[in-house]
């Protein structure tokens, strides 16, 4: 049996950060522990060591800031399920939590930051992130940075953290008035991976065309794709058959190099991500059409 790894529970991100710079990259930070447990148990992970990060309160939790929210890497997936504030300015996170697989065990115990940064394609959080336009915060002892959440995702199971670095916190621009969100996600079972999925961002104009879209498809590559042929087309166009047919068929042409696996095969994900994209930009546009008619009602008065 190989020996159990030197285990590490750092007071402070000053601390943590050293550690990190001290240990190299064979060191590995437990969040949750939802994915690094499993892996050491089946011996598939066999750390240099474990840096345990519960003692760091300061990045737990969701709150707004300068007109954007800030979710700290540390932050549970059930209380981004259930955040009120999240959920009021931005439901596509919150609805993406609430269908994370495992149960409520794994939703209590498993945090944002350990999910996005296992660069897990089957995960929910990436492409939500993507078409949110989020930007993530990580700190060394040489700094801090900016990292977009499209230049987050480098590969399967690869991000462009560097070793002696770590996620600090995840910072979501406000979606602004007459926008609407939605997150559609393809899986056979409640444990199972997912097979496609898509996250829709858009903001109406007066005349009811995009202003705004935001699209992105994940589970059906190596990491999140970003619709943006698809984006640019829609962008200043209605909603019709015509044009969600041709956003469908831009969805399936971005799919270039799909995931192949004992779950499906790539020509059936590429297919499913245009399904999903199809389905999650109807929802989105409905939800952008309810919020632009409750805030003509409003500014009216109350509703007639």
């Amino acid at each position: 049996m190989p020996a159990a790894p030197a285990y590490h529970a750092p007071a402070s991100l000053e601390e943590t950060l050293a550690l990190l710079r001290r240990l190299g990259p064979d060191a590995r930070v437990v969040a949750g522990g939802q994915d690094i447990v499993p892996l050491m148990n089946q011996g598939r992970l066999n750390p240099g060591g474990l840096i345990d990060l519960k003692a760091l309160k300061a990045l737990n939790g969701v709150h707004p800031r300068n007109g954007s929210l800030v979710i700290g890497a540390l932050t549970t997936h059930r209380t981004i399920e259930r955040a009120g504030s999240l959920r009021a300015v931005c439901r596509l996170l919150a609805e993406a939590a609430g269908q994370i697989g495992g149960g409520i065990q794994v939703r209590n115990r498993g945090t944002i930051g350990g999910s996005v940064c296992t660069g897990n394609p089957a995960y929910d959080y990436a492409p939500c992130l993507v078409a949110l336009d989020a930007e993530f915060r990580v700190a060394s002892l040489a700094g801090e940075r900016r990292i977009t959440a499209s230049e987050f995702f480098r590969d399967a199971h690869v991000t462009a953290l560097e070793p002696d670095e770590l996620l600090t916190e995840i910072i979501v621009p406000s979606s602004g008035p007459n926008a609407g969100v939605a997150y559609e996600k393809l899986k056979f079972t409640d444990g199972c991976y997912t097979i496609a999925s898509a996250a829709c961002t858009v903001r109406l104009n007066a005349d009811d065309t995009y202003g705004v879209v935001r699209l992105a498809v994940g589970g059906v590559a190596a990491v999140p794709v970003r619709l943006r042929q698809a984006e640019w087309r829609l962008t200043g166009s209605s909603l019709t058959d015509d044009s969600l047919a041709d956003a469908t068929a831009l969805a399936e042409e971005a799919v270039d190099h799909p995931l192949n696996d004992v779950l499906a095969d790539g020509m059936y994900r590429r297919v499913m991500a245009g399904v999903m994209a199809r389905r999650a930009l109807v929802l989105a546009t409905g939800r952008a059409r309810s919020q632009a008619d409750e805030g003509r009602q409003a500014a009216e008065g109350g509703p007639s």
